[in-house]
């Protein structure tokens, strides 16, 4: 067998118990390093546990402030308010599970739980909070839903029997949400106050809309009347505004009735022209309102007149009604009448009476509308007739030819549908023509115009194709 070695040594073997230690110092300098080592490591060790737990936890702690906080934020953005809760009891106890296991030491971990369970149970009270505050809020949007739906019955209805159902409903679903306590007993009083007075002083304004004057009579019977809830101060002013609107609502009526008469008249005027009118008709139309005594009676002049038939328009009777037809003054409706009266006497042709008549209201517009438009916007047949005067106002002899070139400019502009604008053009291409009819002289003209002097001292400069300028005191030169 192999020899087991021995050694010798100076010193023998200590007999004490290994549990002993021994004195360092015996050993040395050498000794008492190794003692100081072991110091060290037993220190670091310690630290390095230490460590350890204060890390883990304070990772864990903010890690579940994190998550606690974002459940929050997402029950506050939760549309779902009746499981909001749920969800986010469930939520922070996944949280509590997940940060509890990142915890190592079973002691550290077991405070911690402690810790967390005080956290969430904090943090589920700020969310149950915020969960009733939603709660309130959406039940008050729906007592606000339902007071609007309620309202818009209330005044869409005509019966009073289910008026006062739709009241009573409004008052009952106000007085159920104040003792659920999600409105206050003396804001849910406040609130049907101001809910029954709005609904009680619309229902005047609505039914004022329609009739102005029974609304005054029955808030002056007061108690007695339609509407014994109007307090005193607010019936006063009822009252007045009840007077306004009579007032205003009977200048309507006459001016509706006058637009309506007016369309009427210029039906009946058509039917006359078309020979499709009896007197009878006439007759009826005026003792039924549809047209004034005055229109009917004119007409009836008009319809029964000998000389109508075959008229001669007089040159002096045109030029005063054209006079009239451009004065904005003047409504249409006399005008259009003093034009039948023209006809009626021979003074004016058939084809003229239409022809001045389409100058004042055109093929479909009213007199009313013509009135209107007349006021806002100078008539293009102002600056025609101006123009076709400014060639012959000083020569009697040609008052036809003004009749003649003004019909002309009528008839081109009603057969083309031209706009009010463009009459000028229309009549200075009309008078240009007439211009090169009655003078084949003006071809002989220079291209540039010739300026030329009539018996009276107008200038004007005449061009080949027959338009004229007029020329005021050194304008310009007279050419050669």
């Amino acid at each position: 067998m192999p020899q087991i070695p021995t050694y010798q040594s100076k010193e023998q073997l200590t007999t004490q118990p290994p549990s002993e230690r021994v004195n360092a110092e015996a050993f040395g300098q050498a000794g008492q390093n190794l003692e100081n080592l072991g110091s060290t490591l037993e220190n670091i060790t310690g630290d390095w546990k230490k460590l350890r737990d204060v890390r883990q936890t304070t990772a864990a702690e903010t890690r579940a402030a994190k998550r606690l906080n974002e459940i929050k934020l997402q029950v506050e953005q939760d549309p779902d308010i009746d499981n909001a809760g749920k969800k986010a009891e469930e939520e922070i106890s996944k949280v509590g599970e997940e940060t509890t296991n990142m915890i190592a030491d079973p002691l550290i971990k077991a405070q911690y739980k402690s810790t967390f369970s005080i956290h969430s149970g904090t943090m589920l009270l700020k969310i149950n909070e915020a969960l009733m505050r939603k709660q309130i809020d959406s039940a008050k949007a729906t007592l606000f839903e339902a007071t609007d739906t309620d309202r818009e019955a209330y005044f869409g209805s005509m019966n009073l029997k289910e008026k006062d159902l739709i009241k009573q409903r409004m008052k009952d679903r106000i007085d159920t949400f104040a003792n659920a306590g999600i409105i206050d007993r003396e804001a849910a009083y406040k609130y049907w106050e101001a809910t029954s007075k709005e609904m009680d002083v619309g229902q005047v304004r609505t039914d004022m809309m329609g009739d102005a004057s029974f609304v005054l009579k029955e808030l002056q019977k007061g108690k007695e009347g339609l509407y014994p809830d109007i307090d005193t101060t607010t019936r006063i002013e009822l009252l007045k505004e009840a007077d306004n609107m009579e007032k205003k609502q009977a200048k309507e009526y006459r001016m509706n009735y006058v637009i309506a008469q007016d369309k009427n008249e210029a039906k009946y005027l058509d039917l006359a022209w078309q020979k499709k009118l009896s007197l009878d008709q006439l007759t009826e139309a005026m003792t039924t309102g549809q047209i004034s005594t005055s229109f009917a009676m004119k007409l009836k002049r008009n319809i029964e007149s000998p000389k109508s038939v075959g008229a001669r328009t007089n040159p002096l009777v045109y030029d005063s009604l054209m006079a009239e037809i451009l004065n904005p003054k003047i409504k249409a409706s006399k005008i259009r009448e003093d034009i039948m009266e023209a006809n009626s006497r021979g003074d004016l042709s058939e084809a003229d009476r239409r022809r001045l008549i389409y100058t004042k209201q055109g093929n479909n517009q009213s007199s009313i509308a013509v009135d209107v438009m007349s006021e806002q916007n100078p008539s293009g047949w102002s600056v025609a007739w101006g123009m076709i005067n400014n060639f012959f106002q000083r020569d009697p002899n040609l008052a036809n030819k003004k009749v003649d070139l003004m019909n002309k400019t009528i008839d081109r502009v009603q057969k083309d549908g031209i706009n009010s604008q463009d009459i000028p053009k229309v009549v200075n291409q009309i008078i240009a023509q007439d211009n090169i009819e009655s003078n084949p002289s003006l071809g002989n003209i220079p291209t540039g115009g010739q300026v030329r002097v009539d018996a009276y001292g107008n200038k004007a400069r005449v061009y080949p194709d027959g338009r004229i300028e007029q020329i005021t005191p050194g304008q310009a030169k007279e050419s050669k």
